[in-house]
């Protein structure tokens, strides 16, 4: 699963990191992976295994996911639903 996300600025307030999170439906922390590369203005993304925090695969079935971007002292988050089909 390939997540996409938008750098609009550049510069001292260019994103640091980015972190993924991925939570089951009733709220329990499965995956939890952050990209350290350097991030540029304009689209970049961040990719999932389909795996939990232990490296096994995840069931298929309906998760939440959140995108953390830090940039200094601000945190944007970006929330949604994902399906897993296998």
């Amino acid at each position: 699963q390939v997540f996409s996300f938008d750098i609009l600025v550049s510069g001292d307030t260019a994103p640091e990191y980015v972190q993924l999170q991925i939570y089951t439906l009733d709220g329990r922390l499965a995956y939890m992976g952050k990209m350290d590369e350097r991030l540029h203005v304009g689209t970049n993304s961040i990719t999932w295994n389909a795996q939990d925090i232990s490296g096994n695969n995840m069931p298929a079935g309906i998760y939440i996911y959140q995108i953390v971007i830090k940039a200094g002292e601000n945190q944007m988050r970006r929330n949604g639903k994902l399906s897993l089909i296998r």
